[in-house]
């Protein structure tokens, strides 16, 4: 039975999330190729990340759990 490696995993929050072309062609995060650390050039200005509208927030986007496990909403 194969396991999943690193390398399979979505590695940029766009993939993970499965953003919609015409959405994540606007987004900072990818213009900027930051997918791995979105949550740091996201702001509440910045509106329009579809992880951060979705979810109403970068603290409880699931991207941002996945890659901050230690970090609990305020």
């Amino acid at each position: 039975m194969a396991t999943a490696s690193k390398e399979d995993e979505p590695q940029n929050c766009w993939e993970f999330l499965d953003c919609p072309n015409e959405i994540r062609d606007k987004c900072l995060a990818f213009q900027k190729k930051l997918g791995d650390t979105c949550w740091f050039i996201i702001t509440e200005k910045e509106k329009g990340c579809y992880g951060y509208d979705k979810y109403n927030g970068c603290i409880n986007c699931p991207w941002f759990k996945k890659n901050n496990p230690d970090r609990e909403a305020p």
